[in-house]
Protein backbone atom coordinates (compact mmCIF):
# COMPACT_ATOMS: atom_id res chain seq x y z
CA UNK A 1 0.00 0.00 0.00
CA UNK A 2 1.41 3.68 -0.67
CA UNK A 3 2.55 5.69 2.64
CA UNK A 4 0.47 8.12 0.93
CA UNK A 5 -2.32 6.43 2.26
CA UNK A 6 -0.53 4.43 5.67
CA UNK A 7 1.57 7.49 6.88
CA UNK A 8 -0.65 10.00 9.56
CA UNK A 9 1.64 12.93 9.05
CA UNK A 10 3.53 13.91 6.17
CA UNK A 11 7.31 13.31 5.74
CA UNK A 12 9.14 16.54 6.83
CA UNK A 13 12.86 17.02 6.32
CA UNK A 14 12.24 19.70 10.06
CA UNK A 15 12.54 17.26 12.36
CA UNK A 16 11.50 19.46 15.32
CA UNK A 17 9.07 20.83 13.17
CA UNK A 18 5.71 20.71 13.94
CA UNK A 19 4.14 17.68 12.65
CA UNK A 20 1.78 18.02 9.46
CA UNK A 21 -1.32 16.01 8.81
CA UNK A 22 -1.49 13.55 6.02
CA UNK A 23 -4.82 14.62 4.33
CA UNK A 24 -4.87 11.27 2.25
CA UNK A 25 -4.62 8.77 5.53
CA UNK A 26 -7.08 6.28 4.97
CA UNK A 27 -8.57 7.74 2.26
CA UNK A 28 -10.91 5.98 0.63
CA UNK A 29 -10.45 7.91 -3.04
CA UNK A 30 -7.37 7.39 -3.07
CA UNK A 31 -7.25 3.89 -2.25
CA UNK A 32 -10.11 3.56 -5.28
CA UNK A 33 -7.93 5.73 -7.46
CA UNK A 34 -4.85 2.75 -6.67
CA UNK A 35 -6.90 -0.09 -6.70
CA UNK A 36 -7.80 0.44 -10.16
CA UNK A 37 -4.70 0.48 -11.39
CA UNK A 38 -4.03 -2.43 -10.15
CA UNK A 39 -7.08 -3.94 -11.23
CA UNK A 40 -5.22 -5.94 -14.02
CA UNK A 41 -3.55 -8.08 -11.96
CA UNK A 42 -6.41 -8.97 -9.43
CA UNK A 43 -6.31 -12.48 -10.30
CA UNK A 44 -2.43 -12.92 -9.51
CA UNK A 45 -2.00 -10.58 -6.48
CA UNK A 46 -1.39 -11.39 -2.52
CA UNK A 47 -2.49 -9.56 0.09
CA UNK A 48 -2.53 -6.06 0.17
CA UNK A 49 -0.31 -4.67 2.97
CA UNK A 50 -0.75 -2.00 5.09
CA UNK A 51 2.20 -1.00 6.58
CA UNK A 52 1.44 1.59 9.53
CA UNK A 53 4.32 3.07 11.06
CA UNK A 54 4.61 3.39 14.81
CA UNK A 55 1.95 5.32 16.02
CA UNK A 56 2.89 6.98 18.92
CA UNK A 57 0.29 9.70 20.79
CA UNK A 58 1.67 12.69 18.81
CA UNK A 59 0.22 11.01 16.04
CA UNK A 60 -2.68 8.32 16.58
CA UNK A 61 -4.43 9.64 20.43
CA UNK A 62 -5.07 6.31 21.58
CA UNK A 63 -5.55 2.58 19.80
CA UNK A 64 -9.20 3.04 19.78
CA UNK A 65 -9.16 6.21 17.71
CA UNK A 66 -6.44 4.05 15.22
CA UNK A 67 -9.63 0.97 15.35
CA UNK A 68 -12.48 3.40 14.48
CA UNK A 69 -10.36 4.92 11.70
CA UNK A 70 -9.48 1.62 10.30
CA UNK A 71 -13.28 0.67 10.78
CA UNK A 72 -14.69 3.19 8.75
CA UNK A 73 -11.54 2.85 6.12
CA UNK A 74 -12.08 -0.58 5.45
CA UNK A 75 -16.16 -0.47 6.00
CA UNK A 76 -15.99 0.95 2.79
CA UNK A 77 -13.19 -1.17 1.13
CA UNK A 78 -14.28 -3.20 -1.62
CA UNK A 79 -15.37 -7.21 -1.36
CA UNK A 80 -12.72 -9.66 -3.33
CA UNK A 81 -9.50 -8.45 -2.20
CA UNK A 82 -6.80 -10.06 0.64
CA UNK A 83 -5.35 -7.17 3.30
CA UNK A 84 -3.21 -7.55 5.63
CA UNK A 85 -2.12 -5.09 8.26
CA UNK A 86 0.97 -4.23 9.95
CA UNK A 87 0.87 -2.06 13.61
CA UNK A 88 4.41 -1.11 14.56
CA UNK A 89 2.97 -0.18 18.42
CA UNK A 90 3.20 -3.60 20.24
CA UNK A 91 0.58 -1.59 22.79
CA UNK A 92 -1.74 -1.51 19.84
CA UNK A 93 -1.62 -5.92 19.85
CA UNK A 94 -4.85 -6.58 22.26
CA UNK A 95 -7.80 -8.61 22.20
CA UNK A 96 -9.69 -5.37 20.60
CA UNK A 97 -7.32 -5.33 17.67
CA UNK A 98 -7.24 -8.73 16.99
CA UNK A 99 -11.04 -8.55 17.44
CA UNK A 100 -11.22 -5.88 14.36
CA UNK A 101 -8.90 -7.89 12.31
Amino acid sequence: MPNSITLTHLYSKDKAGPLVANPHFLSAPLFQDFLSLLDPLRDVLGPLMFQFEYLNRKKMPTRDAFLERMDAFFAGAPRGYRYAVETRNPNYLSAPHFDFL
